[in-house]
């Protein structure tokens, strides 16, 4: 081979394996798995027991900034609703030498106690559940290994199981099937979901595909997530039991087997150039002019902070203009994932429409003026209230 061609070869070669092996999700310090545009947590959130389908619970993904799957564990019904039972997490191991973090859980009821490792694996993440006793008979068909996705954020997507092209459906549309009351899970304080009318049966939703290698949305890089395993994977709509339910991905815990029983490995779309758009606080009702006026910025950790922000006046005829230049300062990391600055813009007193520019990202308009608060007390009475009460 030519020098030329060898080392056009070797430098070929080299920028494969990097981009190959670019994504490696690592341990950070607040305990759960991490890289650019993605946050894989594990237990970072256990159920607080006031409801058991809590959407903010378990394993969780977090891609580019929105949650897009959460309740991943060990569940006994297909696609979980309102009462079904959860377990208890009794040991949560994070064991930052080998990049791990594992997981003991407790359903005492039935003595079963499953134990699930979660490993970064390549580009992706190993899910593997370990059994030290088989799964209890009264559970066979029934214990699996569960992630739940947000359907709406899934609308108008497309889904492929080995290969298979698909459309996830807008609306619930799947098979169900009866069974009888003495086959079902009782559910927390013996309450249920279902009123079976007096039938003494409740439905089993069936899966709307199934297979080993299934892909969610491959056409879209923000919610992409794919899913490979030698055992069957199977993909549930939960809404053809429930309003709220969501789409399932789920393989059953065989019968009669110890030590690792079933694995998964998912990958998440990845873009080691994404950064998060700056998230903007302010009063949309707008301000009076003697009024403080201080924005709150959450900015993802990797953006730059810039010196100044802009404050732009909008006139009669759409007109726009720069009214202010102040300075932003940086408050440092909050909660788990963002950095924040504030943007004082108190010099403002001029009445008129306004609007907040930081880091090419504009706010939407809000007014200055003496009245901006006169007659905003009659929807805290009509409408927010009603709206903020968690069932409405």
């Amino acid at each position: 081979m030519k020098k030329g061609l060898f080392i056009a070869a070797v430098l070929t070669a080299s920028l494969f394996s990097a981009e190959a092996s670019a994504q490696s999700l690592k341990l950070n310090d607040l305990e759960y798995f991490e890289d650019t545009g993605i946050n894989f947590l594990v237990y970072s959130n256990d159920y607080n027991g006031m409801f058991c389908d809590e959407k903010t619970a378990a394993i969780e993904i977090i891609q580019r900034g929105a949650r897009i799957a959460t309740g991943g564990g060990i569940r006994l019904m297909n696609t979980p609703e309102q009462w079904d039972i959860y377990p208890v997490l009794e040991t949560r191991k994070v064991d930052k030498a080998n990049n791990c973090i594992e997981v003991v859980l407790n359903y005492a009821d039935y003595g079963f106690k499953p134990t699930i490792k979660v490993t970064p694996d390549g580009k992706g993440i190993s899910m593997a559940v370990y059994l030290d006793a088989p799964v209890p008979e009264n559970l066979e068909g029934k214990a699996g290994m569960n992630l739940e996705f947000f359907p709406a954020t899934y609308f108008g997507k497309t889904f492929m199981m080995d290969g298979n092209p698909e459309i996830l459906p807008r609306h619930p549309a799947g098979s169900t099937s009866m069974h009888p009351n003495s086959e079902k899970i009782t559910q927390i304080y013996g309450l249920s979901t279902f009123n079976d009318r007096g039938r003494d049966e409740f439905i089993v939703a069936a899966p709307i595909a199934t297979g080993h290698t299934l892909v969610l949305a491959p056409e879209d890089d923000d919610i992409r997530v794919t899913f490979k395993s030698d055992d069957e994977i199977n993909l549930f709509d939960g809404r053809n039991l429930s309003p709220n339910g969501t789409f399932v991905v789920r393989t059953f815990l065989p019968a009669g087997k110890t030590g690792k029983v079933a694995e998964w490995y998912v990958e998440m779309a990845y873009d080691p150039e994404w950064i998060r758009e700056p998230n903007i606080g302010f009063s949309q009702v707008g301000y009076t002019p003697k009024q403080q006026k201080v924005a709150v910025v959450e900015l993802d950790r990797n953006d730059k902070v810039p010196a100044k922000a802009k404050i732009i006046r909008v006139d009669a005829d759409g007109n726009r203009s720069v009214a202010l230049e102040p300075k932003v300062k940086e408050s440092g990391v909050y909660n788990m994932s963002y950095n924040y600055a504030t943007v004082d813009f108190s010099a403002i007193r001029q009445p008129g429409l306004y609007c907040i520019e930081f880091n090419g990202v504009t706010t939407n308009i809000f007014p200055v003026g003496e009245n901006v608060y006169g007659d905003k007390w009659h929807t805290t009475m009509d409408v927010w209230l009603p709206v903020q009460m968690d069932h409405m």
